[in-house]
C-alpha cells in the first residue's frame, strides 16, 4: 500500500474520531469564537503546509 493511502486513512479515521467525541459532547459556540476559531485556522493551515513542503522537498 502506498504510504499516501495509509496517510488518508489514518487521518480519516482520526477526523472519524474527533467528530464522534465533540459530538457527544457539544457545546454552542458564539460568533465572536467562531470567527476567533475561522482567523487562526486560515492562518495555520497554509502555514504546516508550507512547513512539510519545505520538509518534503528539502530534508
Amino acid at each position: 500500500m502506498p504510504p499516501i493511502v495509509t496517510i488518508l486513512l489514518v487521518l480519516f479515521v482520526a477526523i472519524v474520531i474527533v467528530l464522534k467525541v465533540t459530538s457527544a459532547r457539544g457545546s454552542e459556540v458564539s460568533d465572536e469564537q467562531m470567527a476567533m476559531y475561522s482567523k487562526w485556522i486560515r492562518i495555520l493551515v497554509p502555514l504546516v503546509l508550507i512547513a512539510f513542503a519545505i520538509r518534503y522537498f528539502f530534508f
